[in-house]
């Protein structure tokens, strides 16, 4: 008498249906994705330490978004041109492999590496074989497939784009109503027009850029902070510059604040008006084109 076939099993992902062997409980497809997306995570640290240094993309209040259209207030504070999510998703990164990580080398009686993304990244990678008969290794998968996924997304986007804020059009809706357009406006470095990525209206970014720059006027940043926001909108300054007006007398910190650098540890910075900046860059550029035409002149 033969015995009845085997039930086929399929991966426990709730993505996927590929058939895995007895006693398996995760498909080799993915763990193997996992395992490369877990090799390739130093590389994915330093682009979420570049998203947070340079001007990716503008965030206020919720991420990617900005409140309102030109002429009229924010709801929220006004935006600078970096994302500050970029710093949180790769603590949540972290967070999340460590608990794996912990678990998994209790469960193996194994050491593990020091809790930073790189240095536990190809750690696990070297682990997701295991994982596919461990009873957690399904969740173990998702959740880090998850995390990982989410700091993708920071980076992901075509990084030469300037940010001109939100449309602001009127177009029409699904139920066919008027309503407000709230996509992002974007343009290629050095062209005069920015496109909105949602209803295609154009905008001159002159406009867009002066309209921004008035809405950050009041915000108090650190200089090298201050200076990549302004940067973003057209404006060159360097923190250097900044330091040194204030050390000449011709600019004034407006209080501090307590950030962390190397090791863990933390020190005071000065904080700056960014509407007194920009009344700096644009009393000397009035000035170096004055000059111009005397010499032109004379």
């Amino acid at each position: 008498m033969t015995s009845p076939p085997l039930a086929r099993q399929t991966c426990h992902l709730p993505w996927c249906r590929e058939t895995v062997p007895p006693g398996m409980l995760v498909c080799g497809h993915c763990t193997d994705a996992l395992a490369l997306r877990l090799l390739m995570l130093p590389t994915l640290v330093l682009a979420l330490e570049e998203a947070h240094r340079k001007a990716l993309r503008f965030s206020v209040g919720r991420p990617g978004r900005l409140h309102g259209r030109p002429g009229e207030d924010f709801e929220e504070e006004s935006p600078v041109p970096f994302d500050p999510r970029a710093s949180e998703v790769l603590e949540q990164l972290v967070a999340a492999l460590t608990q794996w990580a912990d678990l998994i080398a209790g469960e193996r009686t194994l050491f593990r590496p020091l809790n930073t993304a790189a240095a536990l990244g190809p750690w696990l990678a070297r682990q997701v074989s295991w994982m596919r008969s461990w009873p957690a290794g399904p969740e173990a998968v998702q959740r880090m497939t998850a995390a990982i996924g989410a700091a993708e997304r920071i980076v992901d986007r075509p990084p030469d784009l300037r940010y001109a804020g939100p449309c602001g059009t009127t177009v029409t809706d699904d139920d066919g109503l008027a309503a407000e357009c709230r996509e992002d406006v974007y343009a290629q470095p050095g062209q005069p027009v920015g496109v909105c990525r949602g209803c295609g209206a154009r905008w001159p970014m002159a406009e867009r850029r002066s309209w921004l720059l008035s809405k950050v006027e009041d915000m108090l940043l650190p200089a090298t902070e201050l200076a990549r926001a302004i940067d973003g909108l057209g404006v060159y300054v360097t923190p250097s510059m900044i330091r040194n007006w204030r050390d000449r007398g011709l600019l004034v910190a407006h209080g501090s604040r307590h950030v962390r650098i190397q090791d863990g540890r933390h020190r005071e910075v000065p904080l700056y008006r960014v509407g007194d900046v920009l009344d700096k860059v644009n009393a000397d550029r009035v000035r170096r084109e004055s000059r111009t035409q005397h010499r032109a002149g004379a």
